[in-house]
């Protein structure tokens, strides 16, 4: 099986040399044989075999490839055999160490989470030929090694941990050490083909780090403003010292944002268009130009599920049940949510 590619690189691991082919194209002189579809696999190797054929039954009268076309078919196949096939590399990354295992060779390795360890990861993946790198997002200790993956220009998708483990247990992989989760990227990457995402540039990494910052900011005085109301007297002027040195640093990220988005023409122009949506400020608009780089190169279907916002079906038979949303960078959608209600409430 496995079509005519297939076919001709299963072909040519039996006979390894031109010599040997048109040896073996003498053997078949017989143009009618009369064998069960299982010999003539084994035997007649030009024939063309259904994958939908029953083996047991008889076929009568097959007539055997002209010695041209078996001859060329069986040294096409070397030549297709010789081609180097996808290399799927999965990389567990934790704090200290990258654990490596690669598919379909078994190639397993562990190095430090440092650049040393990123530029061993480089030289190995490179001696591959062909490859596709699986990383899950680990807080952040996985941006450093991405980085150095892209510019070696070896294809890189970072997907959902979610995703991994749900794949792991399909497998019957319910045991999690770090060795393992490397195998199951690998796995993953072998049957699902994800595709390599873009890194965000320097520029675009420098606003989505201030983007961040700010949110924690604001998360962190605003638990400062609840634990005010109830505080004793002994401890609230501690709490306003420390909601005033927030605020302070909460405008110096603004400032920072507005600078950085002011710098670059085209953030300039899509800030200006998302602010001309009622609700939407600078706020939601840096948000979405740092937290949400695909805007306006995805379909509106594509972005919204990317998001979090699209409904999903829930239907089994007749039953038709209730849409729901799931998954999606929780981040957007906060500011999403803030922005439609100002959006309701004023127009």
């Amino acid at each position: 099986g496995g079509g005519e590619n297939g076919y001709a690189s299963a072909t040519a691991r039996r006979w390894h040399s031109d010599a040997a082919v048109k040896a073996r194209v003498r053997q078949l002189d017989t143009p009618w044989v009369t064998e069960t579809v299982g010999e003539l696999e084994r035997r007649t190797v030009g024939s063309r075999m259904s994958p939908y054929t029953c083996p047991s039954k008889t076929r009568n009268t097959r007539l055997a490839p002209s010695r041209e076309s078996l001859e060329r078919e069986l040294l096409e196949g070397k030549s297709a055999c010789m081609e180097p096939t996808t290399a799927f590399v999965g990389i567990d990354v934790s704090k200290k160490n990258l654990d490596v295992a690669v598919r379909p060779s078994g190639t397993e390795l562990q190095v430090a989470n440092d650049s040393e360890g990123h530029l061993a990861i480089v030289t190995l993946l490179r001696g591959l030929g062909p490859v596709l790198a699986v990383i899950e997002p680990t807080g952040g200790y996985e941006t450093a090694l991405v980085c150095a993956l892209v510019e070696a220009e070896i294809p890189v998708a970072v997907v959902n941990a979610r995703q991994i483990r749900d794949f792991a247990k399909s497998r019957g992989k319910l045991a999690k050490t770090d060795r393992i989760d490397a195998q199951m990227l690998a796995c993953f990457a072998e049957a699902n083909r994800p595709e390599p995402r873009a890194v965000p540039d320097e520029q675009t990494r420098q606003l989505e780090s201030l983007v961040t910052r700010r949110r924690q900011l604001v998360d962190m005085r605003s638990m400062e403003l609840a634990r005010k109301q109830l505080a004793p007297k002994a401890v609230q002027p501690s709490i306003a010292m420390v909601i005033k040195v927030l605020t302070k640093q909460i405008e110096q990220a603004d400032k920072g944002i507005t600078k950085l988005i002011d710098s670059n023409t085209t953030w300039r122009a899509k800030d200006d268009l998302l602010e001309s949506v009622k609700g939407v400020g600078r706020v939601v608009s840096a948000s979405l130009l740092a937290l949400l780089p695909e805007l306006g190169a995805l379909k509106r279907t594509e972005v919204a599920a990317l998001v979090g916002v699209a409904p999903f079906n829930n239907d089994s038979g007749a039953r038709r049940g209730r849409r729901s949303i799931w998954g999606g960078r929780a981040a957007v959608r906060s500011v999403l949510y803030m922005a439609a209600v100002a959006g309701r409430t004023h127009n």
